[in-house]
């Protein structure tokens, strides 16, 4: 016996149900409800949690997602991406049940998965939940997602196996919350023949030429109208919100047969600051204030192994360093973010976003909550296999994490394992166009020291360099810093092609190794080079020469966001000494 397709189903907002063998309905209670769970060997339960009187945002029923696997409860708020195991706020990526188990966020999509069993994803900004569950379980589960058997008729069973076609009492039956003596709703009000939310809903679900029209031969589109027209009727919500919950509904069961559609063009529009308002594929130059060219995000690119531990532990007051500097020199509102790779250990060898209180990027004091749950051990590899650390695959992907507009970027890395080109699937050139084009500082952090040449001092008090200057103890007294441009000539580093990139994107080197045997002074200095990049980018392309050209974009996770890059963008830099330590 073959079993069949692995099993999707949905809730769309706080009130729409798709079940696993496509039946639809729309209630809402104030209880914790079961949605499926497998009664055969208990391997999973999901739950969905109310909590009416406590709304996280604004005009929005607050709601939860409670996944328990093992000894592991995950509880998941679609409303502000906040996560808790065991009812405590955790943050992510998170590895549960001996690896079984991994929690994590890409983009604007927070996932809990067991790849024997079950996957759960919430896409946060379009509202829309699915519980995927394997086909081995066809026939094993029960809950307001239906028995998954095949058998749309027997969808609304209750626990003791009746049918019924009361929508209320179905649901009230799966209530787990003892003494919840809250009516269930059941919501069948529709949008206004002729309103502008039901012609939406006719122009998508029912015209040919509607994007999502390469799925209607597959998935019907008519209970997607019925459910569009529902929606439509929730109280306070747009047209443009309610259309884009229902799209995304439907091209997530599209996905199910492999078909491509596209959303809307309403769900792809993006407001720039300043009233611009940009549709998907558009460009526009834009001359933002100067006042909202003055904060930063700065996204730290971690390795995440033993080799350089005791330097990862020094990056929460590193960057709180980093954070006031920038205040001081008039740059206000910063944001940081955290993205570790290459532990060797199943997912964290990959480049993966750390959050902190749910939030992909945060403010400098809230690191340590990013930072915590880092591996930092050395990983087992009883197989030998080969660790991939593919440096330039890390940098890329804190390259497209969600930038605010018109802010100053840079990207840290602090790592051990050199740059091959030879071992990414990315060139130096590709790397070094895209941190230039998108207007990114890079700034590399490793433990490769730097000499001086014929000298006696061996590059002894040095922590640092760029392309014009060489950055040590004796700047610390130096607050707009300078550094030693006489000696940059005399100074030679490893042969590492990151340590090239950064010079060449207007950024710097700076040796771990300086930082264990003089960490006030190298924390000190590092800082106030990051703050330099600023000043050097603005006297390059001109004190007033805020120019940004905007496009409307989205990522995997289909959420619209607006990348912004400098209408002119800098040349690369050519640094004034070129020779290492090798030749």
């Amino acid at each position: 016996w073959m079993p069949p397709f692995d099993g999707q189903a949905m809730i769309i907002g706080h009130q729409h149900f798709i079940t696993f063998d496509g039946t639809m309905y729309s209630a809402t209670g104030d209880c914790t409800y079961l949605l499926a769970r497998d009664f055969v060997d208990g391997n999973f339960t999901v739950l969905l949690k109310y909590y009416p009187e406590n709304s996280r945002v604004p005009g929005r029923v607050a709601k939860s997602m409670i996944i328990q696997l093992g000894q592991s409860y995950i509880e998941i708020f679609p409303d502000d991406g906040s996560v808790f195991l065991n009812g405590q706020a955790v943050d992510l990526p998170l590895i549960l049940e001996g690896g079984e188990v991994i929690a994590r966020r890409v983009d604007d999509v927070i996932t809990v998965e067991d790849e024997k069993a079950l996957r759960v994803s919430c896409h946060l900004y379009y509202d829309v939940c699915t519980v995927k569950i394997n086909g081995w379980y066809f026939g094993n589960t029960a809950g307001l997602l239906g028995t998954y058997n095949n058998e749309p008729g027997d969808d609304l069973m209750k626990p003791r196996g009746q049918v019924t076609s009361n929508v209320a009492q179905f649901m009230k039956k799966w209530e787990t919350t003892r003494g919840c003596k809250a009516p269930v709703k059941v919501h069948s009000e529709q949008a206004a023949v002729g309103s502008e939310g039901y012609k939406m809903c006719e122009t998508y679900f029912k015209d040919d030429d509607s994007p999502l029209a390469e799925g209607f031969w597959q998935e019907h589109p008519e209970p997607y109208f019925d459910l569009c027209l529902r929606h439509m009727a929730t109280p306070g919500i747009e047209p443009r919100q309610a259309i884009c919950n229902v799209s995304m509904a439907y091209l997530m069961q599209l996905k199910k047969y492999s078909i491509t559609a596209r959303l809307p063009s309403e769900c792809y529009t993006c407001a720039v600051p300043g009233g611009v308002t940009l549709m998907p594929g558009e460009f526009g130059d834009v001359m933002p204030s100067e006042p909202s060219c003055s904060s930063m995000d700065i996204v730290l690119v971690v390795e995440e192994d033993a080799c350089h531990a005791d330097v990862v532990r020094e990056l929460d007051s590193t960057m709180r360093l980093v954070d006031k500097e920038l205040v001081s020199a008039g740059f206000s509102n910063n944001r940081f973010a955290l993205v570790g790779f290459g532990h060797g250990s199943g997912y964290n060898s990959m480049p993966h976003v750390r959050t902190a209180r749910g939030n992909i990027f945060f403010e400098s004091h809230s690191l340590p909550l990013a930072t915590q749950k880092m591996r930092l051990d050395t990983p087992t590899n009883p197989e030998g296999r080969e660790v991939k650390k593919d440096v330039f695959d890390a940098i890329r992907y804190a390259s497209v994490l969600p930038f605010r507009p018109f802010v100053h970027k840079a990207i840290i890395v602090v790592a051990c394992a050199d740059c091959k080109e030879e071992e990414s699937e990315l060139s130096y050139s590709d790397i070094q166009t895209q941190l230039l084009d998108q207007g990114i500082t890079l700034h590399f952090v490793s433990d490769k020291r730097i000499e001086v040449r014929k000298s006696i001092i061996k590059g002894k008090g040095i922590y640092g360099l760029d392309a014009d200057s060489v950055y040590g103890s004796k700047d610390v007294s130096q607050k707009l810093l300078l550094g030693q441009p006489d000696l940059r000539p005399q100074v030679a580093v490893a042969k590492d092609i990151c340590i090239a990139l950064a010079q060449e994107v207007h950024g710097s080197f700076f040796s771990s190794a300086m930082l264990r045997s003089d960490t006030k002074n190298w924390k000190t200095v590092f800082a106030r080079r990051v703050v330099k990049s600023l000043n050097t980018l603005q006297q390059l392309g001109g004190a007033h020469d805020y120019c940004k050209r905007c496009e409307c974009t989205h990522g995997p996770d289909v959420r619209p966001h607006v990348v912004c890059r400098p209408c002119r963008p800098l040349p690369p830099k050519v640094p004034l000494a070129l020779y290492t330590a090798e030749d």
